[in-house]
C-alpha cells in the first residue's frame, strides 16, 4: 500500500544520563539534518515535521505535541523508514513497530549482539548504520532510491515478526528456552 511518509521517528532523547541520550539526540540531529537538506522528503524527527509530499500531508501533524494512538499508528503505517537509535539497550519497541507496521528498521548494527530469535539480519530484516552515523546519509539515500530493496527488507522483517510469535514460533521458542535452562 502506499507509504507517503519517508521517515519516522519519534522518541525520548532525554533519558537522564548523557552517555545513554547521546546516541538518540546525535541520530535526531543528524535525521533533522538530513531531512532539511532533502526539500522533497517528508517525515517527523522528534517534534520536525517535513512535508514535502502533498500525500503525506493528511497524516503528519503539524504542531508536534504528543500524538495520539491513532494518530501515531497511522503515521507508522504510512512510513517508508523506522530509524530506531541505542537508548537504555540496543533493543526497544521501535524496533517491533517498524516489523509490525511494515517498515523498514535502519538501527545501528547489531553484529555484536545474539538474539534469539534471530529478528536482526543486517541487510534482510533490518538496514544496519555505523555506530559513529557515517553511513546514515548513504543508507537512508539507498533505501529511498530503492523501493524494492526497501520493501524486501521491510517484508522480511515483518515475516520473522510474524513467524516468531505464531504458534509454531512460541513452540519453537519454548523448546529452545527448556534446552537453555536443561543444559
Amino acid at each position: 500500500r502506499s507509504r507517503p511518509v519517508d521517515l519516522f521517528l519519534r522518541t525520548t532523547a532525554d533519558l537522564g544520563r548523557p552517555s545513554i541520550a547521546f546516541h538518540r539526540q546525535e541520530m535526531i540531529r543528524r535525521l533533522s539534518a538530513y531531512m532539511g537538506s532533502r526539500g522533497s522528503l517528508s517525515g517527523m524527527v522528534g517534534d520536525e515535521v517535513w512535508n514535502g509530499s502533498a500525500r503525506a500531508d493528511r497524516l503528519l501533524p503539524r504542531n508536534g505535541g504528543r500524538l495520539s494512538t491513532r494518530v501515531y499508528r497511522a503515521i507508522l503505517s504510512g512510513a517508508k523508514i523506522l530509524p530506531s537509535p541505542f537508548g537504555w539497550g540496543e533493543l526497544g519497541v521501535r524496533d517491533y513497530e517498524a516489523f509490525i507496521f511494515g517498515a523498514a528498521l535502519v538501527k545501528p548494527d547489531m553484529a555484536h549482539m545474539e538474539t534469539w530469535p534471530n529478528l536482526f539480519v543486517r541487510g534482510e530484516t533490518y538496514q544496519p548504520i555505523d555506530w559513529g552515523f557515517d553511513d546514515l546519509t548513504a543508507v537512508l539515500d539507498d533505501l529511498l532510491a530503492n523501493d524494492a530493496g526497501r520493501r524486501r527488507i521491510a517484508a522480511n522483517g515483518q515475516q520473522a515478526y510474524r513467524d516468531s510469535i505464531s504458534p509454531a514460533g512460541m513452540e519453537r521458542f519454548c523448546d529452545w528456552f527448556i534446552r537453555q535452562i536443561g543444559d
